[in-house]
């Protein structure tokens, strides 16, 4: 199964949208999805800690954004 999760707050950032968003992603991993989420870059390179995770992100540019908003920022 194939998982893509939105999320508007991802680390480096802490707060309980990503900590949510990436206890999601582990637990679905852990049952064997293939599971990728769609986070902010924030103007970093977070290449190094992204890959470290046991899914796949990928990073739009930006910052903390309000999810509403968010499917509009994402297309390039």
């Amino acid at each position: 199964m194939n998982i893509l999760l939105l999320t508007s707050e991802f680390a480096p950032v802490n707060g309980g949208i990503g900590a949510y968003a990436r206890e999601i992603a582990s637990a679905v991993t852990e049952l064997g999805a293939d599971m990728t989420l769609l986070v902010p870059d924030y103007g970093r390179d977070n290449a190094k800690d992204d890959a470290a995770l046991a899914f796949k992100t990928l990073r739009f540019r930006g910052g903390r954004i309000r999810c509403v908003n968010a499917p509009a920022r994402t297309v390039r």
